[in-house]
């Protein structure tokens, strides 16, 4: 059934977008509106919109419930080598953020104390806030020169959200994002979308046939994510 709808949601997405495509490509008469709206902006000028409240950083994880009437995004902070995670889905965002280094320089992400304290006392707040649904999608998003897909840190991580406790996220909605990241400060380049991560909603296009639309970016100006939700 799963499947099913998934393609269904697929097939009428690609329908949409045919049809943005031919009302973009139409011409107006002088007194005609057109409907739709292009909108392709690069990922840094989205990102760098964000307000700071919208933007996870620190230790941190921040959720939203997103209002399907008004365009908005969310982000985290620069990344250079820190973990961080995008948890996307038409009613709700949580953009989370854990430093790559304790203070005492030892790598969060491979120190289980302080990574099962994040998940636990920063994390879960905001996950017992929203349950994961059939468009829920999890992007865990982390330095490869810190630690590997199957490693220890990333794993502990995947582990605690497909806990029905914790968030209870299927598997297969757990997106692995990888990055080669490094320790220092660092500052975002606005010619390059190089470690920015974006979650943008845009309103509906087509008012009473969409709910709108769900964008998530990382390290690259074309989307992780680009998903049309239909109304029912």
């Amino acid at each position: 059934m799963a499947r099913s709808s998934y393609f269904i949601n697929w097939l009428l997405s690609t329908w949409i977008a045919l049809l943005f495509s031919l009302s973009l490509s139409a011409p107006l008469e002088s007194n005609e509106k057109s409907v739709v709206v292009k909108r392709n902006d690069a990922i840094y000028d989205i990102w760098n919109s964000i307000p700071n409240t919208q933007k996870a950083q620190g230790d941190s994880a921040l959720e939203f419930n997103i209002d399907q009437t008004q365009d908005n995004a969310w982000g985290v902070t620069y990344l250079y080598g820190c973990t961080a995670l995008m948890i996307s889905d038409p009613n709700f965002v949580i953009v989370a953020h854990m430093q790559q280094e304790t203070g005492t320089g030892t790598i969060c992400i491979n120190d289980q104390a302080a990574l099962q304290k994040y998940l636990t006392n920063t994390l879960q707040p905001a996950l017992d806030l929203h349950d994961p649904t059939a468009n829920t999608q999890v992007d865990l998003i982390y330095n490869s020169n810190d630690c590997k897909w199957t490693g220890t840190g990333v794993q502990s991580i995947k582990s605690y959200l497909m806990d029905d406790v914790n968030f209870g996220a299927a598997e297969n909605i757990i997106f692995p994002r990888p990055y080669t990241g490094s320790s220092g400060t660092g500052t975002p380049n606005p010619n390059s979308p190089r470690g920015l991560a974006v979650v943008q909603w845009q309103k509906p296009q087509l008012v009473g046939l969409t709910v709108g639309t769900l964008q998530v970016y990382f390290n690259n100006d074309t989307p992780l994510r680009d998903q049309v939700f239909m109304t029912m």
